[in-house]
């Protein structure tokens, strides 16, 4: 959801859970790098998500959680579309084709 380091806005959160969930997606799965504090998600992300609706919540971030919901593990469910902000190696990791 944001890069680690980086702050995380409301907005960011809310444009990518409103259009699935008007689609009519029933299950949501958010993946966002833990917090300086504690390792875990942040609060401001929590109620955020919360507002949006999402259904799961994974600490995790980056190509790892890329992976991770396209394979899935014991934690973070299998998805069928990765959507979110992301440098070069996020965008190649969730769309391969762009690579050439």
């Amino acid at each position: 959801m944001r890069p680690a380091g980086q702050p995380l806005w409301a907005s960011s959160v809310l444009m990518i859970a409103i259009p699935p969930k008007v689609a009519g997606v029933k299950e949501i799965v958010l993946c966002t790098p833990p917090g300086p504090k504690w390792g875990r998600i942040p609060a401001f992300t929590i109620v955020a998500a919360d507002i949006a609706e999402w259904i799961d919540y994974s600490a995790i971030g980056g190509a790892q959680a890329i992976g991770a919901m396209a394979y899935g593990t014991e934690s973070v469910p299998k998805v069928d579309k990765i959507c979110g902000p992301g440098n070069k190696f996020i965008v190649l990791a969730r769309e391969p084709s762009l690579a050439s």
